[in-house]
């Protein structure tokens, strides 16, 4: 349903058939709308490395969210630590988090985070929208451009 009124909105103008048009890099938008990169529009954090020695052999600690934990979850073989990183590498529930490596049919794809707190593993980003309204349109974006490259949706 989101992509549906993003499409509505942000590529058809529907809403804004009877407005004012200008000509911008990318056709015709609204008078007084901007155009401007998905890369400029959020802060990308990627994960931090672990190593074997960060490891908690008790399970104490924080989870560290690798791919897997995207699609699976949190599960016995989630390593933990108690490792403390700088703050911009922890994740909690609602954070945006996009996976850039490996099979495009397995493994890259973007992830709304729901398993609690937890530190971010690197080949996965943590997507900061730079504004707070902006937040579900950079999500949709990255959704939307996502099913181009044959990844789940």
């Amino acid at each position: 349903m989101a992509q549906a009124v993003y499409k509505h909105w942000f590529v058809d103008f529907a809403p804004f058939r009877d407005s004012e048009f200008v000509e911008s890099e990318f056709g015709l938008i609204p008078k007084g709308w901007g155009t401007r990169s998905l890369y400029d529009s959020a802060q990308y954090v990627n994960g931090a490395a672990f190593r074997q020695e960060d490891f908690t052999a008790d399970r104490s600690g924080l989870p560290i969210i690798k791919i897997v934990e995207l699609k699976s979850g949190i599960t016995s073989q989630t390593q933990f630590t108690k490792k403390e990183l700088d703050p911009k590498y922890k994740i909690d529930d609602g954070d945006i988090l996009f996976s850039w490596s490996g099979s495009p049919d397995t493994s890259i794809d973007i992830f709304t985070w729901l398993g609690g707190e937890g530190w971010l593993n690197q080949h996965t980003f943590k997507v900061l929208s730079h504004r707070q309204v902006e937040r579900s349109f950079v999500y949709c974006l990255l959704r939307h451009f996502s099913s181009f490259t044959n990844l789940s949706s």
